[in-house]
C-alpha cells in the first residue's frame, strides 16, 4: 500500500480579525487521497469562514435543536467548535466536523460549484488555499471537476 504526500498552503484574513500563513503537510494511503483531501478542503472552508448560501440543505429553521450551542457545534474528536451546524455531521450518536468525520459522505457534499464558490470567495478576499499532492512524479493540484 502506497501513500501519497500532500501539502496544504493556506493563508487567510478576516474571520478571526489577523492575518496567519501556514503550510502543512501529511500523506494518505493510495486509495484514501481523494476522502483525506476532500477532508482537508472543507477542514480549510470552514477555517476561512466560507459559508455557501446556495446551499438550503442544512437551514431546516430549527435554530433551537440543542439548547446549549457549544454542544451543538463541538467535535466529539477533536474538541473544535466549528461556526455553523452545517459543518457538524452525528455519526452513531457522536458529532464530528468533517475533517474528522469518519464517513464518506463528504464526497457528496463538495461539489464542483460548492468548489468554485470557495475559490471565487479566496479570489475576492485575497486568501489563499491551496491543496498540492504528489503523484506520478509531480506535484498536482487538488482541484473538484
Amino acid at each position: 500500500m502506497s501513500t501519497i504526500p500532500y501539502i496544504i498552503i493556506d493563508e487567510r484574513k478576516g474571520c478571526n480579525d489577523k492575518d496567519e500563513k501556514y503550510i502543512d503537510y501529511s500523506s494518505a494511503p493510495e486509495e484514501k487521497l481523494k476522502l483525506t483531501l476532500l477532508k482537508e478542503l472543507h477542514y480549510c472552508m470552514e477555517y476561512h469562514c466560507f459559508f455557501d448560501n446556495s446551499d438550503d440543505e442544512y437551514d431546516d429553521g430549527d435554530e433551537d435543536e440543542y439548547e446549549d450551542e457549544d454542544i451543538k457545534l463541538t467535535c466529539s474528536e477533536c474538541d473544535c467548535i466549528v461556526m455553523s451546524k452545517k459543518f457538524i455531521t452525528e455519526v452513531n450518536g457522536s458529532l464530528f466536523c468533517f475533517a474528522c468525520n469518519p464517513s464518506e459522505t463528504i464526497g457528496e457534499y463538495i461539489t464542483k460549484e460548492l468548489f468554485d464558490n470557495f475559490m471565487k470567495f479566496l479570489n475576492k478576499n485575497d486568501e489563499i488555499c491551496d491543496i498540492l499532492y504528489f503523484k506520478d512524479n509531480k506535484w498536482n493540484k487538488f482541484v473538484i471537476e
